[in-house]
Protein backbone atom coordinates (compact mmCIF):
# COMPACT_ATOMS: atom_id res chain seq x y z
CA UNK A 1 0.00 0.00 0.00
CA UNK A 2 2.83 2.43 0.75
CA UNK A 3 4.04 2.13 -2.83
CA UNK A 4 0.63 3.22 -4.10
CA UNK A 5 0.32 6.01 -1.56
CA UNK A 6 3.52 7.51 -2.94
CA UNK A 7 1.50 8.18 -6.12
CA UNK A 8 -1.51 10.25 -4.99
CA UNK A 9 -3.13 10.37 -8.42
CA UNK A 10 -3.31 6.57 -8.49
CA UNK A 11 -4.13 6.17 -4.80
CA UNK A 12 -7.09 8.56 -4.83
CA UNK A 13 -8.79 6.37 -7.43
CA UNK A 14 -7.52 2.91 -6.52
CA UNK A 15 -8.24 2.80 -2.76
CA UNK A 16 -11.85 4.02 -3.09
CA UNK A 17 -12.27 1.33 -5.75
CA UNK A 18 -11.19 -1.34 -3.23
CA UNK A 19 -13.59 0.10 -0.68
CA UNK A 20 -16.45 0.03 -3.18
CA UNK A 21 -15.74 -3.65 -3.94
CA UNK A 22 -15.86 -4.40 -0.23
CA UNK A 23 -19.19 -2.57 0.07
CA UNK A 24 -20.63 -4.51 -2.90
CA UNK A 25 -19.95 -7.78 -1.07
CA UNK A 26 -22.53 -6.78 1.54
CA UNK A 27 -25.42 -7.07 -0.87
CA UNK A 28 -24.12 -8.98 -3.90
CA UNK A 29 -23.51 -12.69 -3.42
CA UNK A 30 -21.04 -12.89 -6.32
CA UNK A 31 -18.82 -10.17 -4.83
CA UNK A 32 -18.54 -12.17 -1.60
CA UNK A 33 -16.13 -14.49 -3.43
CA UNK A 34 -13.58 -11.68 -3.72
CA UNK A 35 -10.99 -11.55 -0.93
CA UNK A 36 -8.76 -8.51 -0.66
CA UNK A 37 -5.67 -8.39 1.53
CA UNK A 38 -4.01 -5.00 1.98
CA UNK A 39 -0.62 -4.89 3.65
CA UNK A 40 0.55 -1.54 4.97
CA UNK A 41 2.73 -0.06 7.67
CA UNK A 42 1.03 2.14 10.24
CA UNK A 43 3.99 4.52 10.21
CA UNK A 44 2.59 6.30 7.17
CA UNK A 45 -0.22 8.81 7.10
CA UNK A 46 -2.86 7.78 4.64
CA UNK A 47 -3.84 10.92 2.68
CA UNK A 48 -7.34 9.67 1.97
CA UNK A 49 -10.68 10.77 3.35
CA UNK A 50 -12.00 8.37 5.98
CA UNK A 51 -15.06 7.47 3.86
CA UNK A 52 -12.83 6.58 0.89
CA UNK A 53 -10.13 4.65 2.70
CA UNK A 54 -10.10 0.84 2.68
CA UNK A 55 -7.98 0.85 5.85
CA UNK A 56 -10.90 1.23 8.25
CA UNK A 57 -13.05 -1.65 6.99
CA UNK A 58 -12.84 -5.42 7.14
CA UNK A 59 -10.69 -7.39 9.56
CA UNK A 60 -7.55 -5.58 10.67
CA UNK A 61 -4.69 -7.81 11.82
CA UNK A 62 -1.89 -6.07 13.64
CA UNK A 63 1.41 -7.94 13.57
CA UNK A 64 2.88 -8.40 17.04
CA UNK A 65 6.36 -7.34 18.00
CA UNK A 66 9.07 -9.94 18.57
CA UNK A 67 9.63 -11.26 22.07
CA UNK A 68 13.08 -12.21 23.39
CA UNK A 69 12.75 -15.89 22.36
CA UNK A 70 11.83 -14.94 18.79
CA UNK A 71 14.73 -12.45 18.61
CA UNK A 72 17.14 -15.16 19.75
CA UNK A 73 15.75 -17.56 17.15
CA UNK A 74 16.18 -14.94 14.42
CA UNK A 75 19.71 -14.23 15.64
CA UNK A 76 20.50 -17.94 15.35
CA UNK A 77 19.16 -17.96 11.78
CA UNK A 78 21.44 -15.03 11.01
CA UNK A 79 24.34 -17.05 12.41
CA UNK A 80 24.91 -14.58 15.23
CA UNK A 81 26.59 -16.24 18.19
CA UNK A 82 24.75 -15.51 21.39
CA UNK A 83 27.32 -16.02 24.12
CA UNK A 84 25.43 -13.93 26.65
CA UNK A 85 23.09 -16.72 27.82
CA UNK A 86 20.28 -15.60 25.52
CA UNK A 87 20.34 -12.00 26.74
CA UNK A 88 20.65 -10.64 23.20
CA UNK A 89 16.91 -11.11 22.73
CA UNK A 90 16.17 -9.28 25.97
CA UNK A 91 18.56 -6.46 25.03
CA UNK A 92 16.86 -5.94 21.66
CA UNK A 93 13.36 -6.13 23.11
CA UNK A 94 14.31 -3.37 25.57
CA UNK A 95 16.28 -1.37 23.02
CA UNK A 96 13.87 -1.38 20.05
CA UNK A 97 10.71 -2.75 21.64
CA UNK A 98 10.92 -5.94 19.58
CA UNK A 99 10.10 -3.98 16.41
CA UNK A 100 10.76 -6.54 13.61
CA UNK A 101 12.30 -4.05 11.18
CA UNK A 102 14.63 -2.56 13.78
CA UNK A 103 15.59 -5.99 15.14
CA UNK A 104 16.40 -7.10 11.60
CA UNK A 105 18.71 -4.13 10.99
CA UNK A 106 20.55 -4.72 14.25
CA UNK A 107 21.07 -8.43 13.56
CA UNK A 108 22.16 -7.72 9.99
CA UNK A 109 25.01 -5.53 11.24
CA UNK A 110 25.98 -8.14 13.83
CA UNK A 111 25.88 -10.96 11.28
CA UNK A 112 27.97 -9.14 8.70
CA UNK A 113 30.45 -8.28 11.46
CA UNK A 114 30.63 -4.69 10.32
CA UNK A 115 30.20 -3.59 13.93
CA UNK A 116 30.66 -5.33 17.28
CA UNK A 117 27.82 -5.67 19.76
CA UNK A 118 29.41 -3.10 22.09
CA UNK A 119 29.87 -0.60 19.27
CA UNK A 120 26.30 -1.06 18.11
CA UNK A 121 24.92 -0.60 21.61
CA UNK A 122 26.98 2.51 22.29
CA UNK A 123 25.99 4.31 19.06
CA UNK A 124 22.54 2.91 18.33
CA UNK A 125 20.52 6.00 19.33
CA UNK A 126 22.92 8.57 17.87
CA UNK A 127 22.46 10.32 14.51
CA UNK A 128 25.44 8.39 13.13
CA UNK A 129 24.22 5.02 14.41
CA UNK A 130 22.60 2.25 12.40
CA UNK A 131 19.14 3.74 12.96
CA UNK A 132 20.18 7.27 11.95
CA UNK A 133 18.05 7.40 8.78
CA UNK A 134 15.04 5.85 10.51
CA UNK A 135 15.25 8.31 13.40
CA UNK A 136 15.79 11.34 11.14
CA UNK A 137 12.66 10.50 9.14
CA UNK A 138 10.62 10.59 12.35
CA UNK A 139 12.34 13.79 13.43
CA UNK A 140 11.47 15.48 10.12
CA UNK A 141 7.83 14.44 10.52
CA UNK A 142 7.69 15.70 14.11
CA UNK A 143 9.24 19.02 13.10
CA UNK A 144 6.40 19.45 10.60
CA UNK A 145 3.73 18.34 13.09
CA UNK A 146 4.43 20.52 16.12
CA UNK A 147 1.38 19.30 18.05
CA UNK A 148 2.66 15.72 17.80
CA UNK A 149 6.19 16.81 18.71
CA UNK A 150 4.98 18.60 21.86
CA UNK A 151 2.90 15.60 22.92
CA UNK A 152 5.71 13.14 22.22
CA UNK A 153 8.18 15.29 24.14
CA UNK A 154 5.90 14.99 27.19
CA UNK A 155 5.87 11.21 26.76
CA UNK A 156 9.64 10.79 26.51
CA UNK A 157 10.26 13.03 29.52
CA UNK A 158 7.92 11.04 31.75
CA UNK A 159 8.79 7.75 33.41
CA UNK A 160 5.19 7.10 34.47
CA UNK A 161 3.45 7.61 31.14
CA UNK A 162 1.34 10.52 30.00
CA UNK A 163 -2.37 10.89 29.30
CA UNK A 164 -2.95 12.45 25.88
CA UNK A 165 -6.06 13.24 23.91
CA UNK A 166 -7.35 10.25 21.96
CA UNK A 167 -6.53 11.55 18.48
CA UNK A 168 -2.95 12.51 19.34
CA UNK A 169 -2.43 9.19 21.08
CA UNK A 170 -3.78 7.31 18.05
CA UNK A 171 -1.53 9.22 15.66
CA UNK A 172 1.61 8.64 17.75
CA UNK A 173 0.76 4.97 18.19
CA UNK A 174 0.12 4.60 14.45
CA UNK A 175 3.57 6.03 13.82
CA UNK A 176 5.00 3.41 16.16
CA UNK A 177 6.47 6.02 18.53
CA UNK A 178 4.41 5.08 21.57
CA UNK A 179 2.67 2.15 23.19
CA UNK A 180 -0.52 2.62 25.16
CA UNK A 181 -1.20 1.07 28.54
CA UNK A 182 -4.67 1.96 29.76
CA UNK A 183 -4.94 5.70 29.27
CA UNK A 184 -1.19 6.34 29.40
CA UNK A 185 1.31 6.66 26.60
CA UNK A 186 4.89 5.39 26.88
CA UNK A 187 7.77 5.52 24.36
CA UNK A 188 7.67 2.30 22.36
CA UNK A 189 11.40 1.72 22.84
CA UNK A 190 14.55 3.04 24.50
CA UNK A 191 16.17 4.39 21.34
CA UNK A 192 13.23 6.72 20.73
CA UNK A 193 13.45 8.06 24.26
CA UNK A 194 17.23 8.59 24.06
CA UNK A 195 17.30 10.10 20.57
CA UNK A 196 14.33 12.43 20.88
CA UNK A 197 15.30 13.70 24.33
CA UNK A 198 18.37 15.08 22.55
CA UNK A 199 16.72 16.19 19.32
CA UNK A 200 13.38 17.66 20.37
CA UNK A 201 14.47 20.92 21.91
CA UNK A 202 11.80 23.62 22.16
Amino acid sequence: AERLIEHPNVAQDFFPLLRSWHEKARWNFLWRNLRIVIVHATEIYVPLKIHQSPFNIGQAIKLPKFNAVQVNELAARYGVENNNNDTLGEILVDLVGGHPYLVNIFLYYLATEELSLDTLLSTVSTPSGIYGTHLRSYLALLKEEQDLAIAFKQVILSSEGVELDAVTMYRLESLGLITINGYRAFPSCDIYRSYFQQQLSF
